[in-house]
């Protein structure tokens, strides 16, 4: 049995062992396995080490948060995190050498095609006079190269010189030509290989229309939240820390660091005046801040699960909350009571959106659909359905008569926000959507996903104008300006990363 598949083993029998635990607790049994199980059990299957450990261990946060009882699920879910760490390793390396292996093929000479048309003989003379060049000047170093270098030869039939040019792939390096042929050290290009594909701190030079400005650094665990201010000079972010972060981007400084939450935020948001703050987290509360001070205003309780997302209503009087527990909850901000609770979705709520006239509100989740909300009487107005996977962002025009949504399905899709018709889907993405927004020009749509690329589109004709790529990090959270010409990105490294986007 090779490593991958003996780890696999590995994590499956830890696996069962967790499933005996999860019994043991009601509230964590039915909460934290139905949060795992619905997709990171799949991920694993797929093979996507990486986003399968992004799910457990926001299970392990959650598990973490019902207090000591719960110490042998945490314990379990531990074990078969490092597991998945393992296997994450192992599937990096099995990748590299698969790599190595295309590259040595492609060094193989091909024959010329049959139909080549014939060279003219002077062309032939130019072409290979510095081949036979190279030869002799080789041939007087070749005893020399010999006893001096001990590696294996060459496979047969690879020119050992091309092999020394050859470009990686994707990878966007390209090898310098040297002044003469030399053999190919395996060992060498596997070690450069790894360190290509392995965590760094900083990322190869991104293409001239994404440009990577400032590093924003302070948080110790993975960035969950981040959104921009509405004139886009300022950041707020949340953290599997537990804290809440105000940032200065223009200067790529930290402003207010806001502690008090009892585990990992995962959602923030600024209150229309700038003044304020909103953040929820697996301690199922949300709750203020000020911003000039840091200091908390309120808590907001009542969810009976970890709060995954909330919003400000456009007057800044009142917010909304969305909960495992796949409620949407109305705040009154200045008192922090309970206005209404709203329930319709059949699975957990994701994401939060008020309409500019603060009367409706829209909602999206797990269940795969968005709902629009009459604030005022909680009276659910319309479903909107055509997502295949998780809703992830939902955002209003500026005129409120059309919203976007975007998900796990890889898709952004434009909607009429007064009789719910979806009007236009999006498609090009290669990964779950994390973030799409309408430009301010009002005439763009901009997206940013886990493919690691940002994109823009055509609002009337759904087309792709321009993709970004070059993202690097291990995205969790992204924030895109209202200019649609700066890119916020929360990463898995526990830093936030500022892009220039060109148009």
């Amino acid at each position: 049995m090779n490593r991958g598949a003996s780890l696999v083993a590995q994590a499956l029998i830890v696996l069962v062992s967790v499933s005996f635990v999860f019994p043991l607790n009601g509230r964590c049994g039915d909460s934290v396995w139905r949060m795992y199980n619905d997709h990171g059990t799949q991920l694993m299957q797929d093979g996507d080490y990486s986003k399968a450990e992004g799910m457990l261990l926001e299970a392990v946060a959650q598990a973490e948060t019902f207090g000591p009882t719960d110490e042998r699920l945490v314990s379990s879910l531990k074990s078969l995190l490092e597991v998945y760490k393992a296997l994450k390793k192992t599937a990096e390396v099995e990748r590299t050498e698969r790599r190595i292996q295309d590259i040595s093929s492609k060094k193989v000479q091909q024959p010329p095609a049959e139909n080549e048309p014939s060279k003219p003989a002077e062309v032939l003379k130019a072409e290979t006079q510095p081949v036979e060049t190279s030869k002799q000047d080789s041939a007087a170093s070749e005893t020399a190269q010999s006893s001096s270098v001990s590696q294996s030869a060459p496979p047969s039939g690879v020119d050992a010189g091309a092999a020394s040019l050859e470009s990686v792939e994707g990878k966007g390096l390209t090898r310098s030509t040297p002044s003469k042929p030399a053999a190919p050290n395996p060992i060498a290009e596997k070690t450069e290989e790894v360190a290509m594909t392995g965590p760094s701190k900083r990322a190869p030079a991104p293409p001239k229309d994404l440009e990577e400005v400032r590093q924003l650094e302070g948080h110790i665990s993975f960035v969950k939240s981040i959104v921009f201010s509405a004139d886009g000079h300022r950041a707020l972010s949340g953290s599997s820390d537990s804290t809440v972060r105000l940032w200065d981007v223009d200067n790529a400084k930290e402003v207010q660091k806001m502690e008090g939450h009892g585990a990992d935020v995962t959602s923030v948001a600024f209150s229309p005046d700038g003044q304020q703050a909103l953040s929820g987290s697996s301690d199922q509360t949300a709750r203020l801040w000020d911003l000039q001070s840091g200091k908390e205003l309120r808590q907001f309780t009542g969810h009976e699960n970890l709060v995954t997302c909330v919003a400000f209503a456009p007057d800044g009087r009142r917010a909304a909350t969305g909960s495992y527990d796949k409620s949407v909850r109305i705040w009154d901000v200045d008192s922090g009571q309970l206005i209404r609770s709203i329930s319709g979705h059949s699975e957990t709520v994701r994401c939060l959106k008020f309409s500019p006239d603060g009367q409706q509100l829209l909602s999206g989740g797990d269940d795969k659909t968005v709902r629009l909300w009459e604030v005022d009487t909680g009276r659910e107005i319309v479903q909107l359905s055509g997502h295949t996977g998780t809703v992830l962002s939902l955002e209003y025009s500026a005129d409120g008569k059309k919203a976007l949504s975007a998900g796990r399905d890889q898709t952004i899709r434009l909607w009429d926000a007064e009789n719910g018709q979806e009007l236009r889907v999006f498609s090009g993405h290669r990964d779950w959507v994390l973030r799409a927004i309408f430009t301010d020009s009002g005439q763009q749509v901009m997206s940013v996903s886990l493919d690691k690329t940002v994109r823009r589109w055509d609002l009337e004709t759904g087309k792709e104008r321009k993709i970004y790529e070059g993202l690097a990090h291990g995205l969790w959270s992204a924030a895109i300006s209202a200019s649609g010409t700066q890119l916020l990105t929360g990463s898995d490294d526990k830093s936030i990363w500022i892009w220039k986007l060109i148009p």
